[in-house]
Protein backbone atom coordinates (compact mmCIF):
# COMPACT_ATOMS: atom_id res chain seq x y z
CA UNK A 1 0.00 0.00 0.00
CA UNK A 2 1.15 3.51 -0.96
CA UNK A 3 2.48 4.78 2.56
CA UNK A 4 0.79 8.24 2.33
CA UNK A 5 -2.36 6.53 2.11
CA UNK A 6 -1.74 4.24 5.05
CA UNK A 7 -0.30 7.52 6.89
CA UNK A 8 -3.42 9.23 6.37
CA UNK A 9 -6.20 6.16 6.87
CA UNK A 10 -4.82 5.32 10.33
CA UNK A 11 -4.59 9.10 11.07
CA UNK A 12 -8.23 8.99 10.71
CA UNK A 13 -8.84 6.19 12.86
CA UNK A 14 -7.07 7.42 15.95
CA UNK A 15 -9.27 10.71 15.32
CA UNK A 16 -12.27 8.03 14.98
CA UNK A 17 -12.24 6.98 17.97
CA UNK A 18 -12.12 9.92 20.23
CA UNK A 19 -14.05 12.60 18.61
CA UNK A 20 -17.68 13.63 18.78
CA UNK A 21 -20.49 12.29 16.31
CA UNK A 22 -20.54 15.20 13.97
CA UNK A 23 -16.66 14.58 13.58
CA UNK A 24 -16.72 10.89 13.60
CA UNK A 25 -19.31 10.90 10.64
CA UNK A 26 -16.35 13.20 8.87
CA UNK A 27 -13.66 10.74 9.83
CA UNK A 28 -15.95 8.07 8.07
CA UNK A 29 -16.10 9.98 5.43
CA UNK A 30 -12.20 10.70 4.93
CA UNK A 31 -11.76 6.86 5.54
CA UNK A 32 -14.33 6.24 2.64
CA UNK A 33 -12.42 8.25 0.35
CA UNK A 34 -9.20 6.81 1.42
CA UNK A 35 -10.52 3.32 0.59
CA UNK A 36 -11.89 4.48 -2.92
CA UNK A 37 -8.48 5.98 -4.10
CA UNK A 38 -6.91 2.23 -3.17
CA UNK A 39 -7.71 -0.87 -4.80
CA UNK A 40 -10.26 -2.05 -3.02
CA UNK A 41 -8.61 -1.57 0.35
CA UNK A 42 -11.25 -3.02 2.79
CA UNK A 43 -9.87 -1.16 5.96
CA UNK A 44 -12.03 -1.40 8.62
CA UNK A 45 -11.98 0.65 12.16
CA UNK A 46 -12.89 -1.93 14.66
CA UNK A 47 -15.25 0.48 17.30
CA UNK A 48 -15.20 -1.19 20.38
CA UNK A 49 -18.56 -1.24 21.85
CA UNK A 50 -20.16 -0.90 25.50
CA UNK A 51 -19.57 -4.55 26.93
CA UNK A 52 -22.52 -6.54 26.61
CA UNK A 53 -21.90 -8.15 29.89
CA UNK A 54 -22.91 -6.23 33.48
CA UNK A 55 -20.05 -7.76 36.05
CA UNK A 56 -22.10 -8.81 38.65
CA UNK A 57 -19.23 -10.37 41.15
CA UNK A 58 -15.80 -10.47 40.40
CA UNK A 59 -15.30 -13.03 38.00
CA UNK A 60 -18.81 -13.42 37.43
CA UNK A 61 -20.68 -12.22 34.30
CA UNK A 62 -24.29 -11.86 33.26
CA UNK A 63 -25.79 -11.17 29.77
CA UNK A 64 -27.43 -8.04 29.47
CA UNK A 65 -30.44 -9.82 27.28
CA UNK A 66 -33.21 -12.63 27.07
CA UNK A 67 -32.31 -15.67 28.91
CA UNK A 68 -34.45 -18.40 29.16
CA UNK A 69 -33.48 -20.35 32.17
CA UNK A 70 -30.02 -20.30 31.16
CA UNK A 71 -30.48 -21.97 27.83
CA UNK A 72 -31.20 -19.58 25.86
CA UNK A 73 -29.38 -16.33 25.40
CA UNK A 74 -31.00 -13.70 22.67
CA UNK A 75 -28.81 -10.90 20.91
CA UNK A 76 -30.35 -8.35 18.77
CA UNK A 77 -29.54 -4.65 17.64
CA UNK A 78 -31.42 -3.86 20.47
CA UNK A 79 -29.17 -5.26 23.26
CA UNK A 80 -25.96 -5.59 21.52
CA UNK A 81 -23.60 -4.05 18.72
CA UNK A 82 -24.89 -6.23 16.65
CA UNK A 83 -24.43 -4.47 12.63
CA UNK A 84 -27.92 -5.93 11.96
CA UNK A 85 -30.36 -8.31 12.79
CA UNK A 86 -29.96 -10.21 9.35
CA UNK A 87 -26.94 -13.12 10.48
CA UNK A 88 -25.60 -14.27 7.28
CA UNK A 89 -22.21 -16.29 8.64
CA UNK A 90 -21.28 -17.65 11.84
CA UNK A 91 -17.41 -18.86 12.80
CA UNK A 92 -16.29 -19.92 15.97
CA UNK A 93 -11.98 -19.91 16.60
CA UNK A 94 -10.08 -22.02 18.32
CA UNK A 95 -9.30 -18.88 20.88
CA UNK A 96 -13.81 -18.92 21.56
CA UNK A 97 -14.46 -15.88 20.10
CA UNK A 98 -17.23 -16.02 17.82
CA UNK A 99 -17.11 -13.84 14.40
CA UNK A 100 -20.93 -12.88 12.78
CA UNK A 101 -21.31 -11.77 9.34
CA UNK A 102 -24.64 -9.73 8.87
CA UNK A 103 -25.90 -8.18 5.84
CA UNK A 104 -24.41 -4.63 6.80
CA UNK A 105 -20.71 -5.58 8.23
CA UNK A 106 -18.91 -7.69 11.07
CA UNK A 107 -19.13 -8.33 15.01
CA UNK A 108 -17.00 -9.86 17.33
CA UNK A 109 -18.04 -11.05 20.66
CA UNK A 110 -14.78 -12.43 23.17
CA UNK A 111 -16.91 -13.21 25.95
CA UNK A 112 -16.84 -10.01 27.21
CA UNK A 113 -16.54 -6.91 24.58
CA UNK A 114 -18.41 -6.64 21.83
CA UNK A 115 -16.40 -5.00 18.40
CA UNK A 116 -18.04 -4.28 15.18
CA UNK A 117 -16.29 -3.41 11.72
CA UNK A 118 -17.33 -1.97 9.01
CA UNK A 119 -16.51 -2.62 5.53
CA UNK A 120 -16.38 -1.62 2.32
CA UNK A 121 -18.65 -4.17 0.98
CA UNK A 122 -20.72 -4.24 3.64
CA UNK A 123 -23.13 -7.52 3.07
CA UNK A 124 -21.11 -10.48 4.45
CA UNK A 125 -21.80 -13.94 2.71
CA UNK A 126 -19.32 -16.25 4.49
CA UNK A 127 -16.92 -15.94 7.40
CA UNK A 128 -14.23 -18.41 8.67
CA UNK A 129 -11.64 -18.29 11.31
CA UNK A 130 -8.72 -20.52 10.38
CA UNK A 131 -7.74 -21.47 14.15
CA UNK A 132 -11.20 -23.00 14.76
CA UNK A 133 -10.80 -26.24 15.71
CA UNK A 134 -11.45 -28.42 18.84
CA UNK A 135 -10.28 -27.21 22.39
CA UNK A 136 -7.27 -29.81 21.87
CA UNK A 137 -5.62 -28.49 19.59
CA UNK A 138 -2.52 -26.35 19.83
CA UNK A 139 -1.71 -23.14 17.77
CA UNK A 140 1.14 -21.05 18.00
CA UNK A 141 -0.82 -18.27 16.40
CA UNK A 142 -0.61 -15.24 18.69
CA UNK A 143 -3.24 -13.12 16.65
CA UNK A 144 -6.56 -14.16 14.99
CA UNK A 145 -6.83 -14.78 11.29
CA UNK A 146 -10.19 -14.21 9.93
CA UNK A 147 -11.46 -14.22 6.54
CA UNK A 148 -14.81 -12.93 4.89
CA UNK A 149 -16.26 -13.14 1.82
CA UNK A 150 -18.08 -10.02 1.33
CA UNK A 151 -20.06 -8.05 -1.56
CA UNK A 152 -22.33 -5.33 -1.69
CA UNK A 153 -25.61 -4.30 -4.08
CA UNK A 154 -24.51 -2.84 -7.18
CA UNK A 155 -27.61 -1.45 -9.62
CA UNK A 156 -29.58 -3.55 -7.66
CA UNK A 157 -28.26 -6.56 -7.73
CA UNK A 158 -26.02 -8.32 -4.94
CA UNK A 159 -22.68 -9.10 -6.16
CA UNK A 160 -19.16 -10.55 -4.53
CA UNK A 161 -16.42 -8.00 -4.59
CA UNK A 162 -13.85 -10.31 -3.28
CA UNK A 163 -12.14 -11.52 0.35
CA UNK A 164 -11.15 -9.62 3.55
CA UNK A 165 -8.81 -10.96 5.83
CA UNK A 166 -8.06 -9.72 9.37
CA UNK A 167 -4.76 -10.38 10.87
CA UNK A 168 -5.59 -9.04 14.27
CA UNK A 169 -4.74 -5.42 13.64
CA UNK A 170 -6.42 -4.38 10.54
CA UNK A 171 -8.55 -5.80 7.60
CA UNK A 172 -7.14 -5.70 4.15
CA UNK A 173 -9.50 -6.14 1.28
CA UNK A 174 -8.16 -9.13 -1.38
CA UNK A 175 -9.40 -9.45 -5.27
CA UNK A 176 -8.47 -10.66 -8.39
CA UNK A 177 -6.12 -7.18 -8.57
CA UNK A 178 -3.89 -8.19 -6.26
CA UNK A 179 -3.80 -11.93 -5.45
CA UNK A 180 -4.25 -15.28 -7.46
CA UNK A 181 -8.07 -15.58 -6.33
CA UNK A 182 -10.61 -16.74 -9.40
CA UNK A 183 -13.03 -14.28 -9.17
CA UNK A 184 -14.54 -11.81 -6.90
CA UNK A 185 -17.90 -13.28 -6.52
CA UNK A 186 -17.16 -15.70 -3.28
CA UNK A 187 -19.95 -17.46 -1.51
CA UNK A 188 -18.36 -19.62 0.76
CA UNK A 189 -15.27 -19.73 2.33
CA UNK A 190 -13.53 -22.63 5.01
CA UNK A 191 -10.00 -23.48 6.26
CA UNK A 192 -8.55 -26.18 7.88
CA UNK A 193 -6.53 -26.79 11.27
CA UNK A 194 -2.69 -26.35 8.54
CA UNK A 195 -4.25 -22.75 7.30
CA UNK A 196 -4.80 -23.88 4.14
CA UNK A 197 -8.53 -22.82 2.69
CA UNK A 198 -10.50 -22.55 -0.62
CA UNK A 199 -12.98 -20.34 -1.19
CA UNK A 200 -16.58 -21.46 -3.93
CA UNK A 201 -17.42 -18.77 -6.08
CA UNK A 202 -21.28 -18.18 -7.04
CA UNK A 203 -21.03 -20.20 -9.40
CA UNK A 204 -19.23 -21.71 -11.73
CA UNK A 205 -17.04 -25.05 -11.17
CA UNK A 206 -13.65 -23.69 -10.67
CA UNK A 207 -12.32 -23.07 -6.79
CA UNK A 208 -9.91 -20.88 -5.05
CA UNK A 209 -6.82 -22.66 -2.84
CA UNK A 210 -4.75 -20.43 -0.19
CA UNK A 211 -1.65 -21.76 0.39
CA UNK A 212 -0.96 -19.92 3.55
CA UNK A 213 0.65 -17.50 0.94
CA UNK A 214 -1.47 -16.43 -1.82
CA UNK A 215 -5.10 -17.98 -3.68
CA UNK A 216 -4.75 -20.30 -6.82
CA UNK A 217 -6.96 -21.24 -9.12
CA UNK A 218 -8.45 -25.28 -8.84
CA UNK A 219 -11.00 -26.84 -11.01
CA UNK A 220 -12.11 -30.04 -9.38
CA UNK A 221 -14.31 -30.98 -12.54
CA UNK A 222 -13.33 -32.06 -15.89
CA UNK A 223 -14.67 -29.92 -18.80
CA UNK A 224 -16.40 -32.68 -20.28
CA UNK A 225 -17.64 -32.98 -16.90
CA UNK A 226 -18.69 -29.63 -16.17
CA UNK A 227 -20.81 -29.12 -19.56
CA UNK A 228 -22.96 -32.50 -18.36
CA UNK A 229 -23.13 -30.37 -14.99
CA UNK A 230 -24.40 -27.45 -17.27
CA UNK A 231 -26.39 -29.14 -19.47
CA UNK A 232 -28.52 -30.59 -16.11
CA UNK A 233 -29.17 -27.00 -14.88
CA UNK A 234 -26.70 -27.13 -12.53
CA UNK A 235 -24.07 -23.86 -12.68
CA UNK A 236 -22.21 -24.39 -9.29
CA UNK A 237 -21.73 -26.18 -6.54
CA UNK A 238 -24.46 -25.80 -4.20
CA UNK A 239 -22.66 -26.21 -0.63
CA UNK A 240 -18.85 -26.67 0.26
CA UNK A 241 -17.25 -27.62 3.73
CA UNK A 242 -13.20 -27.33 4.32
CA UNK A 243 -12.32 -30.46 6.85
CA UNK A 244 -9.46 -30.97 9.45
CA UNK A 245 -6.88 -31.68 6.63
CA UNK A 246 -7.46 -28.93 4.26
CA UNK A 247 -9.87 -31.26 1.77
CA UNK A 248 -12.76 -29.12 0.59
CA UNK A 249 -16.01 -31.61 0.03
CA UNK A 250 -19.03 -30.17 -2.24
CA UNK A 251 -21.99 -30.76 -3.04
CA UNK A 252 -23.39 -30.65 -6.86
CA UNK A 253 -26.68 -31.57 -7.26
CA UNK A 254 -27.41 -34.89 -5.68
CA UNK A 255 -23.42 -35.87 -4.96
CA UNK A 256 -21.13 -35.14 -2.70
CA UNK A 257 -17.46 -35.19 -4.23
CA UNK A 258 -14.10 -34.61 -2.33
CA UNK A 259 -11.22 -32.62 -3.97
CA UNK A 260 -7.33 -32.21 -2.03
CA UNK A 261 -6.63 -29.88 -5.16
CA UNK A 262 -5.03 -32.64 -7.24
CA UNK A 263 -7.58 -35.57 -7.76
CA UNK A 264 -11.23 -35.26 -7.03
CA UNK A 265 -13.14 -38.57 -5.86
CA UNK A 266 -16.92 -39.04 -5.44
CA UNK A 267 -17.74 -40.41 -2.35
CA UNK A 268 -21.89 -40.87 -2.38
CA UNK A 269 -24.95 -40.48 -4.55
CA UNK A 270 -27.60 -39.22 -2.13
CA UNK A 271 -30.43 -41.69 -1.45
CA UNK A 272 -33.46 -41.69 -4.42
CA UNK A 273 -30.50 -41.75 -6.91
CA UNK A 274 -29.38 -38.19 -6.43
CA UNK A 275 -32.64 -36.54 -7.10
CA UNK A 276 -32.88 -34.93 -4.05
CA UNK A 277 -30.36 -31.81 -4.23
CA UNK A 278 -28.14 -30.40 -1.84
CA UNK A 279 -27.74 -27.41 0.14
CA UNK A 280 -25.92 -27.63 2.96
CA UNK A 281 -23.08 -30.43 4.20
CA UNK A 282 -21.27 -31.09 7.16
CA UNK A 283 -18.24 -33.93 7.49
CA UNK A 284 -17.14 -35.28 10.57
CA UNK A 285 -13.66 -35.61 11.95
CA UNK A 286 -14.34 -39.33 11.42
CA UNK A 287 -15.70 -39.24 7.77
CA UNK A 288 -19.17 -39.32 8.36
CA UNK A 289 -21.32 -36.83 5.70
CA UNK A 290 -24.44 -35.46 6.77
CA UNK A 291 -26.00 -32.96 4.19
CA UNK A 292 -29.01 -31.21 3.48
CA UNK A 293 -31.73 -30.40 1.12
CA UNK A 294 -33.57 -28.13 -0.93
CA UNK A 295 -36.86 -30.43 0.01
CA UNK A 296 -36.71 -30.63 4.18
CA UNK A 297 -34.85 -34.07 4.24
CA UNK A 298 -31.42 -34.76 5.53
CA UNK A 299 -29.47 -37.49 4.57
CA UNK A 300 -26.50 -39.35 6.44
CA UNK A 301 -23.27 -41.33 4.97
CA UNK A 302 -21.47 -43.51 7.47
CA UNK A 303 -18.91 -44.59 4.49
CA UNK A 304 -21.26 -47.55 3.32
CA UNK A 305 -24.66 -46.69 3.39
CA UNK A 306 -26.29 -43.42 2.92
CA UNK A 307 -29.79 -42.65 5.21
CA UNK A 308 -33.03 -40.70 4.89
CA UNK A 309 -33.65 -38.82 7.82
CA UNK A 310 -36.81 -36.64 8.27
CA UNK A 311 -36.14 -33.63 11.32
CA UNK A 312 -39.71 -32.94 10.94
CA UNK A 313 -38.68 -29.41 9.99
CA UNK A 314 -40.30 -27.77 6.66
CA UNK A 315 -38.39 -25.76 4.04
CA UNK A 316 -34.93 -25.82 2.47
CA UNK A 317 -32.22 -27.03 5.10
CA UNK A 318 -29.67 -24.23 5.05
CA UNK A 319 -27.24 -24.91 6.74
CA UNK A 320 -25.69 -28.23 9.60
CA UNK A 321 -23.48 -28.38 12.15
CA UNK A 322 -22.02 -31.37 14.40
CA UNK A 323 -21.25 -31.22 17.61
CA UNK A 324 -18.97 -32.92 19.84
CA UNK A 325 -20.95 -36.37 19.82
CA UNK A 326 -21.16 -36.11 15.77
CA UNK A 327 -24.38 -35.93 16.22
CA UNK A 328 -26.21 -33.11 13.78
CA UNK A 329 -27.96 -29.90 14.49
CA UNK A 330 -29.68 -28.27 11.42
CA UNK A 331 -31.37 -25.53 10.42
CA UNK A 332 -34.20 -24.57 8.03
CA UNK A 333 -36.53 -21.23 7.17
CA UNK A 334 -38.63 -22.10 10.52
CA UNK A 335 -36.95 -24.32 13.24
CA UNK A 336 -33.80 -25.58 14.14
CA UNK A 337 -33.64 -29.72 15.02
CA UNK A 338 -31.08 -31.98 16.52
CA UNK A 339 -30.38 -35.60 16.27
CA UNK A 340 -28.89 -37.51 19.11
CA UNK A 341 -28.42 -40.38 17.45
CA UNK A 342 -32.24 -42.02 18.00
CA UNK A 343 -34.59 -39.85 17.70
CA UNK A 344 -34.91 -35.98 16.60
CA UNK A 345 -35.73 -32.71 18.41
CA UNK A 346 -37.61 -29.60 16.51
CA UNK A 347 -37.31 -26.26 18.06
CA UNK A 348 -39.41 -23.42 17.22
CA UNK A 349 -41.06 -20.43 18.66
CA UNK A 350 -43.36 -22.20 20.20
CA UNK A 351 -41.19 -24.04 22.35
CA UNK A 352 -38.62 -21.37 22.90
CA UNK A 353 -38.79 -17.59 23.18
CA UNK A 354 -37.81 -16.88 19.79
CA UNK A 355 -40.17 -14.47 17.99
CA UNK A 356 -38.81 -16.24 14.55
CA UNK A 357 -36.56 -18.62 13.65
CA UNK A 358 -35.31 -18.61 10.22
CA UNK A 359 -31.99 -20.08 10.58
CA UNK A 360 -29.38 -19.18 8.11
CA UNK A 361 -25.98 -20.14 10.29
CA UNK A 362 -25.10 -22.52 12.89
CA UNK A 363 -21.54 -22.93 14.89
CA UNK A 364 -20.82 -24.75 17.84
CA UNK A 365 -18.04 -23.96 20.09
CA UNK A 366 -15.75 -25.69 22.57
CA UNK A 367 -18.53 -25.59 25.42
CA UNK A 368 -21.35 -26.67 23.71
CA UNK A 369 -22.84 -23.71 22.56
CA UNK A 370 -25.31 -23.53 19.85
CA UNK A 371 -24.51 -20.03 18.01
CA UNK A 372 -27.56 -19.56 15.88
CA UNK A 373 -27.89 -17.02 13.33
CA UNK A 374 -31.32 -15.97 12.07
CA UNK A 375 -32.72 -12.86 10.18
CA UNK A 376 -34.22 -11.70 13.65
CA UNK A 377 -30.81 -11.44 15.51
CA UNK A 378 -28.55 -13.89 16.96
CA UNK A 379 -29.22 -16.72 19.57
CA UNK A 380 -27.22 -19.09 21.88
CA UNK A 381 -28.18 -22.42 22.98
CA UNK A 382 -27.06 -24.69 25.39
CA UNK A 383 -28.90 -27.76 26.74
CA UNK A 384 -27.40 -27.27 30.29
CA UNK A 385 -26.82 -23.88 30.13
CA UNK A 386 -24.78 -21.46 28.19
CA UNK A 387 -21.08 -21.14 29.15
CA UNK A 388 -20.02 -17.72 29.13
CA UNK A 389 -16.29 -16.52 28.46
CA UNK A 390 -15.95 -16.03 32.20
CA UNK A 391 -16.86 -19.89 32.88
CA UNK A 392 -15.00 -21.17 30.33
CA UNK A 393 -11.66 -23.39 30.54
CA UNK A 394 -8.90 -22.47 28.67
CA UNK A 395 -8.81 -22.72 24.98
CA UNK A 396 -6.05 -24.93 24.29
CA UNK A 397 -5.90 -27.18 27.95
CA UNK A 398 -5.32 -30.15 25.73
CA UNK A 399 -6.99 -32.32 28.38
CA UNK A 400 -10.43 -33.74 27.04
CA UNK A 401 -13.21 -33.84 29.50
CA UNK A 402 -14.48 -37.15 28.82
CA UNK A 403 -13.97 -40.30 26.77
CA UNK A 404 -14.56 -40.54 23.64
CA UNK A 405 -13.56 -42.47 20.70
CA UNK A 406 -14.10 -40.51 16.92
CA UNK A 407 -14.47 -42.13 13.93
CA UNK A 408 -11.62 -43.08 11.74
CA UNK A 409 -9.66 -40.93 8.92
CA UNK A 410 -10.26 -41.47 6.80
CA UNK A 411 -13.36 -43.83 5.66
CA UNK A 412 -13.41 -45.68 3.31
CA UNK A 413 -9.81 -46.24 3.23
CA UNK A 414 -7.33 -47.90 1.61
CA UNK A 415 -4.74 -49.36 2.95
CA UNK A 416 -4.47 -47.24 6.00
CA UNK A 417 -6.73 -45.19 8.28
CA UNK A 418 -5.82 -43.26 11.51
CA UNK A 419 -8.14 -43.64 14.97
CA UNK A 420 -8.36 -41.15 17.55
CA UNK A 421 -9.84 -40.44 21.18
CA UNK A 422 -9.83 -38.66 24.03
CA UNK A 423 -8.49 -39.37 27.45
CA UNK A 424 -9.68 -37.35 30.20
CA UNK A 425 -7.40 -38.51 32.74
CA UNK A 426 -4.53 -41.47 32.78
CA UNK A 427 -5.95 -45.04 31.61
CA UNK A 428 -5.60 -48.69 30.73
CA UNK A 429 -6.70 -48.80 26.92
CA UNK A 430 -6.98 -51.36 24.63
CA UNK A 431 -7.89 -50.19 20.97
CA UNK A 432 -8.51 -53.47 18.85
CA UNK A 433 -9.77 -53.94 15.23
CA UNK A 434 -12.32 -56.83 14.56
CA UNK A 435 -13.99 -58.25 11.05
CA UNK A 436 -17.65 -58.66 10.44
CA UNK A 437 -17.88 -62.13 12.27
CA UNK A 438 -16.20 -60.24 15.38
CA UNK A 439 -12.89 -62.06 15.28
CA UNK A 440 -10.03 -60.19 16.19
CA UNK A 441 -7.80 -59.04 13.59
CA UNK A 442 -5.23 -56.59 14.82
CA UNK A 443 -4.29 -54.75 18.44
CA UNK A 444 -3.47 -51.19 17.74
CA UNK A 445 -2.66 -50.41 21.12
CA UNK A 446 -2.30 -51.74 24.81
CA UNK A 447 -1.26 -50.03 27.20
CA UNK A 448 -1.72 -47.58 30.00
CA UNK A 449 -1.44 -43.94 28.45
CA UNK A 450 -1.40 -40.30 29.81
CA UNK A 451 -4.21 -37.92 29.20
CA UNK A 452 -5.19 -36.08 26.10
CA UNK A 453 -6.11 -36.67 22.53
CA UNK A 454 -4.34 -40.11 21.05
CA UNK A 455 -3.67 -40.64 17.34
CA UNK A 456 -2.87 -44.01 15.85
CA UNK A 457 -2.56 -45.16 12.22
CA UNK A 458 -3.10 -48.58 11.23
CA UNK A 459 -2.50 -50.33 7.79
CA UNK A 460 -4.40 -53.19 7.05
CA UNK A 461 -1.89 -54.39 4.64
CA UNK A 462 -3.31 -57.95 3.06
CA UNK A 463 -6.92 -57.52 4.37
CA UNK A 464 -9.41 -57.98 1.95
CA UNK A 465 -12.44 -55.66 0.94
CA UNK A 466 -15.62 -55.04 3.19
CA UNK A 467 -16.60 -53.96 6.85
CA UNK A 468 -14.36 -53.63 10.09
CA UNK A 469 -14.79 -52.52 13.53
CA UNK A 470 -13.08 -51.03 15.97
CA UNK A 471 -13.35 -50.93 19.53
CA UNK A 472 -11.73 -49.01 22.86
CA UNK A 473 -11.87 -50.34 26.04
CA UNK A 474 -10.60 -48.77 28.91
CA UNK A 475 -12.69 -50.88 31.69
CA UNK A 476 -14.56 -48.37 33.10
CA UNK A 477 -15.41 -47.17 29.25
CA UNK A 478 -16.16 -49.21 25.46
CA UNK A 479 -17.23 -47.85 22.45
CA UNK A 480 -17.37 -49.43 18.67
CA UNK A 481 -17.42 -47.71 15.58
CA UNK A 482 -17.31 -49.23 11.65
CA UNK A 483 -14.96 -48.91 8.87
CA UNK A 484 -14.84 -49.62 5.13
CA UNK A 485 -11.48 -51.34 3.56
CA UNK A 486 -11.99 -50.42 -0.15
CA UNK A 487 -8.67 -52.41 -1.41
Amino acid sequence: MNPEVERLHASACRYYSGTSSALKLLAEVIMSMVSRITVFILFLCGVPSAPLYAQVDPGEFSVVGSITDGEWIIYDTDNSNLPSNNITSLAIGGDGVAWIGTDTGIARLDGQRWTTFRLQGSHIFSVAAESQSSASRTSTRTLPSVWAAVGDTIDGELVGLGLAHFGGRRWVGIDTSNSGLHSNDIRNIGFGFSGTGWAIPASGFTLSHYDGVDWSAHSALSEIDQRLYLRAGLTGYSAGVVDKDGIIWLALGGTVSRFDGESRASVFVGASGGEQLFSSIAVAPGGDVWVGTFSEAVQHFDGETVTSHDPGIDGKITSIALDRDENPWVGALGALAHFDGEVWTVYDTENTELVRLNVNAIAIDQNGNKWIGTDEGLAVFNETGVVTSAEREPANSGIPDRIVLHGNYPNPFNPSTTFAFDLPEPADVRLAVYDALGREVFTVVSQRLNAGRHHYAWDAGNLTSGVYFYRLDTGEFSATRKMVLVN
